[in-house]
């Protein structure tokens, strides 16, 4: 029996090669810190846009949860607030939805830019610029934060979850040579021990303790999902 080749029209090559070329032209991934990746169990982001705004599903699953109602004008919103910046001085505000398997979170970012940052609006590259943000989550047994100061490559901050204290640092390794001045991602650490990760890049990635248990897994991850979100305001 002979074999048909089918005729492929000129769109149907050029998107062929498109596909092709976006695939070798990905982007580098972080490498997390080899004491986080042993402790810990990964998921990465899935059937995440590469783009973001007020037009873009902006809805995507990662590991046992799913991402939805991202909402970008949450600045233009009367009752907005977030991490005691107020209305008038927050640069950057945004909600989310988490579904979990102990039920659903309320995320909510705000952040407060001493030098505005840039994007390319795909998510694939986000300088944060010297930036303050905080990303709270609420869930049916709590409300945990997390909130971030410094500039590129030296980020660290403090995440609390039911009354436990975690310390937040920039994680600037990848598997690129040619990476730029982005934060690829950041650590956490409670009592000097690793408790996670979270990668900042698209299409981005998460690390937990295997041995953490359920609710304080979620919210890490509700708030590792509000910093996978953030992308700083354009300086045009």
């Amino acid at each position: 029996m002979s074999r048909v080749i089918p005729n492929l029209g000129q769109h149907q090559i050029l998107a062929t090669a498109l596909a092709l070329g976006l695939g070798a032209c990905a982007g580098p991934r972080m490498v997390p810190p080899s004491d986080v990746s042993k402790m810990s169990k990964a998921y990465e982001a899935q059937d995440r846009s590469r783009a973001s705004g007020l037009f873009v599903d902006e809805s995507f699953v990662i590991g046992p949860y799913s991402v939805a109602d991202v909402d970008r004008d949450a600045t233009s919103k009367s009752n907005f607030s977030i991490g005691g910046y107020g209305k008038s001085s927050t640069t950057t505000g945004y909600t989310y939805k988490l579904k979990a398997k102990s039920g659903d979170f309320s995320g909510a970012c705000g952040s407060m830019a001493k030098e505005q940052g840039f994007s390319l609006g795909d998510n694939s590259s986000v300088n944060w610029g010297n930036v303050e943000i905080t990303c709270e989550c609420n869930g049916s047994d709590g409300k945990s934060e997390v909130k971030l100061t410094g500039a590129e490559k030296t980020s660290t901050g403090d995440m609390t979850i039911d009354a436990t204290a975690y310390q937040v640092s920039a994680v600037n390794e990848t598997d690129s040579s040619n990476f730029s001045s982005q934060i690829p991602g950041f650590r956490v650490d409670s009592g000097g021990k690793p408790a996670g990760a979270v990668e900042t890049l698209y299409p981005g990635k998460i690390w937990l303790d295997k041995g953490a248990e359920a609710g304080e897994a979620d919210h890490m991850s509700c708030l590792f999902v509000g910093l996978m979100l953030y992308v700083p305001p354009s300086d045009n």
